[in-house]
């Protein structure tokens, strides 16, 4: 009989492999509420800021019409030039005869009376 020699315990079998790490866990992010109150700021201020810009578009609207007519009615009325009437043309020319001839017209004693340029 041939003797048999105990065998040497036998290797332990490897470990198994670990299993994968599991993802942390995700918190809630706080930061989200704080954008969310920051874009609703946001609006309201764009809000208001397109509520003033109507407001000063209606009142400029107001002041344009209110320029137009006036310069119609500066036209119409004779006052166009530095707010001055028209002069027609006999008043145009009675006072050039004054300023070429002088005061009085040709008689330098007919600044009164019945001679004189009016």
């Amino acid at each position: 009989m041939t003797e048999e020699k105990p065998k040497p315990p036998a290797e332990p079998p490897p470990p198994a492999p670990a299993a994968p790490a599991l993802p942390k866990p995700i918190e809630p992010d706080n930061d989200i509420e704080g954008e969310e109150e920051k874009a609703k700021d946001m609006v309201k201020k764009a809000n208001e800021a397109a509520g003033r810009l109507e407001a000063a578009n209606a009142q400029t609207e107001k002041l344009v019409a209110r320029q137009e007519r006036l310069k119609v009615q500066e036209t119409l009325g004779g006052t166009a030039d530095a707010g001055t009437p028209q002069k027609t043309k006999e008043e145009k020319a009675k006072e050039d005869m004054k300023g070429l001839l002088g005061e009085g017209g040709l008689d330098p004693f007919a600044g009164e009376g019945e001679n004189a340029i009016k």
